[in-house]
């Protein structure tokens, strides 16, 4: 289950950065290395059953910056961290699915008033993940996780079947959406 990254993320990923050198933009070997740190993170990060928070939260930030490299420009994107203790355990990769959905469904580079915004809270023993996109006018609806009328997407169910093998009754996984956003909410 956490083995999994998105093929057409690291595709795009490469003919972003391609399009980068080719026209001699000054962002390509920033998106190299952001990349570089994001595979190294999946491909040998990932193989620990838990991993400090810290290496999550890296992923995060360069996930985040690669996709305001790509998309160029101003957007309304934020990532907050409030955390208390770096080295607090967390599953590898639960969170990547979530992030990837709020840019892929936000569809910031069309979307002008587009949002995402992600913040993480660790304090003691709790910790609490809270993401918001917009969703585009037009859009069709975000699937969720256990609603039996719509088919879940494979990554929702990843997250919570990985939140049930690491954690057991000790999480909350919250989903809403309306007609302007979707909001997903992790405590444990």
């Amino acid at each position: 289950l956490k083995s999994q990254i998105n093929p057409h993320f690291l595709f795009n990923a490469l003919n972003n950065i391609y399009s980068m050198v080719y026209t001699h933009d000054d962002n390509a070997a920033d998106g190299v290395l952001k990349l570089s740190e994001m595979l190294r993170y999946v491909l040998v990060d990932c193989q620990a059953e838990m991993i400090p928070l810290s290496k999550e939260i890296k992923y995060i930030e360069n996930f985040i910056d690669f996709q305001m490299m790509r998309m160029g420009g101003h957007r309304d994107v934020t990532f907050l961290t409030d955390v208390e203790k770096e080295d607090f355990m967390i599953a590898p990769m639960l969170l990547q699915p979530i992030i990837e959905n709020c840019f892929k469904y936000s569809r910031l580079e069309t979307h002008t008033e587009g949002r995402v915004h992600v913040s993480i809270r660790q304090h003691d023993n709790s910790f609490c993940f809270e993401a918001m996109n917009t969703i585009a006018p037009n859009a069709l609806p975000i699937t969720s996780v256990g609603a039996e009328e719509k088919k879940s997407g494979i990554g929702l169910k990843n997250v919570q079947q990985r939140l049930m093998l690491h954690y057991g009754e000790n999480y909350v996984f919250d989903i809403e959406q309306d007609k302007q956003t979707y909001k997903v909410k992790i405590e444990l």
